[in-house]
């Protein structure tokens, strides 16, 4: 079985990552054929490119200029705007955010479009290469998975492949529907091949889309204040490629799961359990956000 991990975005903590996918998660033991596929934005260090491919012994490496980019998506969605008249449709965060109303933009604005352009660009480097293989992971550099063992990653893939039921489903960590809004999980996103072009395909001009003449996906009603906005945002994004989403449990009872790395700390010496606490602890204490855990009750 060929498996294609797919990175895209910044390149945050990739010598800690390749060590933990290398020697942790996808290793010889697991009989799994795994190419690695990056599309990175470039940060100016030197040989980025060369680095990364020696680190993960990549396929592909692509880097991009967001700066270029950036202000292109920027002055995409500002023409589009330009005689809009319906910005009573959503909240004032979301004009500036996604928008980019007014003359200022801020720098959590400027990046706020970088993971999904990111994305596009990402199915633009896979185009060549997603006919060779059965299932494909889409992640970025600062994200592990637990490190399974074998015959779990195999019933998960194997399950996924054979089962129609899932023939038309990318899988995420987990996926909750809160106050009528889908959410879920964006640290990783697995599925077949086709499937997961067709979603990354084309999502910069989703994204500008959603940001003018399509705004009404994301009128004031919609978005719940207590969902991270950028998070959610996949969920309409993904009406756009028409894709179905399941959670990873419901594909087989893997303990799979996925964190984020937070310092550039040794982490082969540490069990996944405890870089997962490491990274909720440092979730909870940075970011001023309501977290609710499944069982809670609302007001």
């Amino acid at each position: 079985m060929k498996i294609a991990v797919l990175m895209s975005g910044q390149a945050r903590y990739i010598e800690r990552s390749a060590e933990w996918w290398k020697q942790r998660c996808f290793t010889d033991k697991t009989n799994l054929h795994v190419d690695y596929f990056f599309n990175l934005w470039d940060d100016g260090t030197d040989n980025l490119d060369d680095r990364v491919k020696h680190l993960y012994d990549a396929k592909v490496v692509d880097l991009n200029d967001w700066e270029q980019l950036g202000r292109n998506h920027i002055e995409q969605v500002k023409n589009g705007n330009e005689s809009a008249n319906d910005w009573w449709l959503i909240p004032e965060y979301v004009e500036h955010t996604m928008c980019f109303r007014g003359a200022e933009v801020s720098k959590y604005s400027w990046n706020f479009a970088g993971m999904f352009i990111g994305t596009a660009k990402m199915a633009e480097t896979f185009e060549p290469h997603f006919w060779q293989y059965d299932v494909v992971i889409k992640t970025r550099t600062d994200t592990i998975l637990n490190d399974m063992s074998p015959q779990h990653w195999h019933n998960l893939f194997n399950n996924m492949l054979r089962n129609p039921v899932f023939n038309d489903n990318i899988f995420t960590p987990w996926l909750r529907i809160r106050n009528g809004l889908p959410f879920f999980g964006d640290l990783a996103f697995i599925g077949k091949p086709k499937l997961m072009q067709r979603f990354m395909k084309n999502m910069d001009k989703n994204l500008v889309s959603l940001a003018t003449h399509d705004k009404h996906l994301l009128s004031d009603y919609l978005i719940d204040p207590e969902i991270p906005f950028a998070h959610w945002l996949w969920s309409r994004l993904s009406m756009y490629s028409r894709t179905d989403w399941l959670a990873i449990s419901v594909v087989w009872p893997t303990p799979f799961d996925a964190c984020l790395l937070r310092n550039d700390e040794n982490v082969v010496g540490h069990s996944f359990k405890h870089l997962c606490e490491t990274y909720k602890r440092h979730e909870e204490q940075t970011h001023d956000v309501i977290f609710h855990k499944v069982g809670d009750s609302k007001n």
